[in-house]
């Protein structure tokens, strides 16, 4: 495992049988950190996002586990820390209400690859695969408080690829026995975005903010179901007189 941690940023990577985990922490963006309250909500909600992601990608839960671990580690910080962590006053000071329209988080970015794995043998080409990125970018500008623009994206991106039986109640026993072939196999690409942008009108530093939300990008779900394939051919070769599967 590689660790590092300065003024200037926090990071965490490791790789193992199970993936790679990658989180890296902005610490130069210490002047969004919101207070110790607006970050443990928005670090809660981050954690349920990753346990959506991971319900719905099939991921290996001890990786899952290891990498919300580190991205709590990563943006967890003491109380009085935030203010420990600014240096030298910001360019540009924000409100209580800019704070209160961003996350609280410093700006990061954290990726999870699970290793991937072939479990049918008479299907090479069908992948068992987790994989997940999700960051956070902020963007303040302007001349003086007057002038203040503000910007904060958050995107994801979940691909993901696993075998399972047809039901609950039965089991994935994948072996050379083409009657062995009736399963699902799902592939998912959902790539999504969540802009958040607030701007101060510009007047004799009355800032007049207004707050946009737009999310951008649509689930891209790619649900391959072999079985129904592989069901017709047992029925047609059955119906010739023979009992295989290709």
């Amino acid at each position: 495992m590689a660790f590092h941690a300065d003024g200037a940023s926090r990071s965490i990577k490791t790789t193992g049988d199970l993936g790679t985990i990658d989180v890296n922490v902005d610490m130069r963006s210490a002047a969004i950190l919101g207070n110790g309250s607006q970050r443990a909500a928005a670090i809660d909600n981050y954690l349920k996002q990753f346990d959506k992601a991971s319900s719905r990608g099939r991921a290996d839960p001890a990786l899952m586990a290891m990498f919300k671990d580190a991205f709590i580690q990563l943006n967890t910080i003491q109380d009085g820390g935030a203010s420990a962590l600014l240096k030298t006053p910001p360019r540009i000071p924000l409100s209580a209400n800019d704070h209160a329209m961003l996350t609280g988080l410093a700006d990061f970015r954290a990726s999870v690859t699970q290793a991937t794995s072939a479990p049918n043998p008479m299907r090479a080409d069908e992948k068992d695969g987790f994989s997940y990125q999700v960051s956070q970018e902020t963007q303040i500008g302007g001349r003086d408080p007057s002038s203040r623009t503000m910007s904060q994206r958050q995107h994801s991106h979940l691909t993901a690829s696993f075998h399972a039986a047809l039901s609950a109640d039965l089991s994935l026993m994948l072996t050379d026995d083409p009657k062995s072939q009736n399963y699902h196999y799902t592939q998912i690409d959902d790539n999504t975005g969540l802009a958040g942008i607030a701007e101060a009108v510009r007047g004799r530093g009355k800032g007049v903010h207004s707050a946009t939300a737009d999310r951008m990008g649509t689930d891209a779900v790619v649900d391959s179901r072999r079985h129904r394939a592989a069901i017709r051919s047992i029925r047609n070769r059955r119906a010739h007189g023979r009992d295989a599967v290709t």
